[in-house]
């Protein structure tokens, strides 16, 4: 299995030991010899530099052997024969996404970043400026631990006013760098860009800025590497999270793109987690049902997984990650928690308790709301609980409510994970690590994963490691588990794109399940893509989902398109809207392209020519006569020849 790694820019802190750039350059003939001879040369020098911060002289230790190296985004075998030419070799592991997330000067999403991916290269970082692909490459840098901090492209300056702008575009081309933009939240904040054409790598040109004593602060921004090798002890045995290959949610390759969000909550509705265990990731707020108190209680029953079971659901789900103990939960990482709402299993009047505990979460701000349990025929106050909480959760956006679809091996899911309509809520079946259906068939046991109409996704559901009260459990089974899975990939998704939808956000985690599961084919079409009778959509996949979180709106493009969410058809003739497209320029030349997914008898858009031309609105229409489903529909934008950017949209349909 790869070693992954976390990204996130950051301004090496003050008391790390990290190396001066002017100090060890080789001389032009030596770059004409191959990279070997490069690194033994680097090898035998001692490489120190430095750069400035709050007034402060940051020494930094060089690293002898890497370099961190930026280029547009291209195939595998393209950037391997790139790196061959330059006799260097490349690891195709270590190319990752170059993720900038800034505004530009107009407080648009910044593109200069856009289809770039960066890479590190055990080569002399100078040894690339002959290599025309490449934009930009720099050195690595070590921290006292052992750490390593690449320096990316880019800088930090702060300006003393905001209207000295002015002098930073005087430097930028004195200099030859890039101004990307603004940088919202810190005043006065401004992201630069340099490449291998600048008049120095980003911490040269950061100490000349600095040193002109114009600027409030300027610094090079290095990019922290944190390795994925998580430290928990149990995690090796977390199956359920290794890649898709091998049956798992591919929780791994996830961990290089994790979000992070202290505003998503995940609302727990079970008997209870125990509260004082050492490695859970809880939200100070917690709720009785019974009582309708706070806080939470754990409630035990000995039928339900010896007293245990809130406690193993929301371990799956929020076990702190790398803390030294226990097991890795796959939503803490990203800072998301669990509220507990607990209830009692052998209470008579449990529905009316389960429908108060969800309006609850509601109420109290909850993303999503985990539901390992079900059974029995529908209740009008879970009904009611239900749709409260998909109009009202979320500022109107919706919760995504996750539900166990059954543990009794029927070809119908169990109720309320069968709820109509079966869009408001995800239902969520269990796999065993061979990627089959859970299903177990001996003369001490006889249970499985209920399958059929409505059931969305599935996940790993047999011998799942967790938390227990008070301790640890290596064997939770059932569909309890793997909707935990579910719920936990539902809140990264929204703490990585917090403006989907509730409907949006299902159809992210259905459309980019992993489907390559022995003995299951997928022919179906429905709204998530193609779907199976006893395993859904598939299995889920953490990082295929929060990568497409992260492009629905194509929050890196300059663009948007505003407009409804949402279109009811149940009027007599057309239904119909307007979309358009921002910014709106008449020397812009628009393609709007529209794929409808679910039923309709018929639609169409306008301008019929799917809007090529300096149209920046489409009108929708369709024929509202049994029509449900969703609209995708995509703008590109170019400028003359230019390719300005892209912004997608969903538009949800019902009848």
């Amino acid at each position: 299995m790869r070693q992954k790694e976390f990204l996130l820019f950051v301004s090496l802190p003050l008391f790390m030991s990290l190396a001066s750039c002017q100090d060890t350059l080789v001389d032009d003939k030596s770059l004409e010899t191959n990279s070997l001879a490069n690194t033994r040369a680097i090898n035998e020098q001692e490489l120190t530099d430095f750069y400035w911060s709050m007034g402060e002289r940051i020494s930094l230790k060089r690293s002898k052997e890497k370099s961190f190296v930026l280029f547009r985004s291209l195939d595998e075998n393209s950037i391997k024969t790139i790196f061959s030419k330059a006799r260097i070799r490349m690891d195709a592991d270590k190319i990752k996404p170059f993720i900038y997330d800034g505004t530009d000067n107009t407080g648009n999403a910044a593109k200069s970043f856009i289809n770039y991916q960066w890479a590190e290269v055990k080569a002399y970082y100078l040894s690339f400026n002959n290599i025309p692909e490449i934009t930009y490459a720099a050195p690595y840098y070590i921290g006292p631990n052992g750490d390593e901090f690449p320096l990316t492209n880019l800088i930090y300056v702060h300006l003393k006013d905001n209207g000295d702008i002015s002098l930073l575009e005087s430097f930028s081309k004195d200099l030859n760098f890039g101004i990307i933009g603004k940088f919202n939240g810190i005043p006065n904040l401004y992201i630069a860009s340099c490449t291998k054409d600048s008049k120095g790598n980003s911490l040269e040109v950061a100490n000349i800025l600095y040193e002109t004593g114009l600027f409030d602060g300027v610094e090079p921004v290095f990019m922290s590497i944190k390795p994925s090798t998580i430290n928990d002890p149990n995690y090796i045995s977390q199956w359920n999270l290794k890649s898709s290959s091998q049956y798992g949610i591919d929780f791994d390759q996830a961990t290089s793109i994790m979000p992070s969000s202290n505003n998503i909550v995940i609302a727990v509705v079970d008997n209870g987690p125990d509260r004082t265990h050492e490695d859970l990731l809880l939200d100070t707020y917690s709720w009785n049902a019974v009582t309708q108190t706070s806080p939470s209680v754990l409630y035990t029953n000995i039928e339900d997984e010896d007293t245990r079971h809130g406690t193993m659901v929301t371990g799956i789900i929020s076990a702190k990650t790398n803390n030294n103990k226990g097991i890795a939960g796959i939503a803490s990482t990203a800072g998301i928690k669990v509220m507990s709402f607990s209830v009692n299993y052998d209470n008579a009047t449990l529905n009316a308790h389960l429908a108060a505990a969800i309006i609850k979460a509601v109420d109290q701000g909850a993303s999503v709301i985990n539901n390992s349990w079900g059974g029995g025929t529908s209740n009008q106050s879970i009904n009611y609980a239900i749709d409260y909480a998909v109009k009202n959760g979320r500022n109107g956006k919706g919760c995504i409510l996750t539900f166990a679809s059954g543990n009794t091996n029927s070809s119908s899911i169990q109720y309320p994970a069968n709820y109509s309509p079966e869009t408001d809520v995800i239902a969520v079946g269990a796999t065993m690590n061979n990627g089959y259906r859970f299903y177990f068939n001996t003369p001490m046991i006889y249970a499985g994963s209920n399958y059929g109409t409505g059931l969305d996704v599935v996940a790993p559901g047999v011998d799942v490691p967790t938390t227990n009260n008070g301790g640890y459990y290596t064997t939770f089974t059932g569909t309890s588990a793997a909707t935990a899975h579910v719920s936990a990939i539902a809140a990264l998704v929204l703490a990585k794109n917090p403006l989907l939808s509730y409907q949006e956000a299902a159809y992210v985690i259905e459309s980019t399940t992993y489907k390559q599961l022995p003995g299951y084919s997928f022919t179906s079409n429905k709204i998530g893509g193609t779907w199976n009778n006893e395993v859904g959509y598939g299995l889920v996949n953490t990082y295929d989902a929060v990568n497409l979180a992260n492009s629905i709106y194509n929050s890196s493009s300059s663009l948007t398109i505003l407009g409804s969410n949402s279109l009811t058809a149940n009027s007599s003739g057309y239904a119909g809207t307007t979309l358009t497209v921002s910014p709106s320029n008449s020397n812009y030349r628009y393609i709007w392209s529209i794929e409808f997914v679910g039923q309709c008898n018929r639609w169409y858009i306008w301008p019929s020519n799917n809007g090529y031309g300096n149209t920046a609105d489409i009108s929708i229409y369709l024929d509202p006569s049994d029509a449900g489903g969703y609209f995708i529909i995509t703008c590109k934008a170019f400028n003359g020849t230019t390719y300005i950017g892209s912004a997608s949209h969903f538009l949800s349909v019902s009848p």
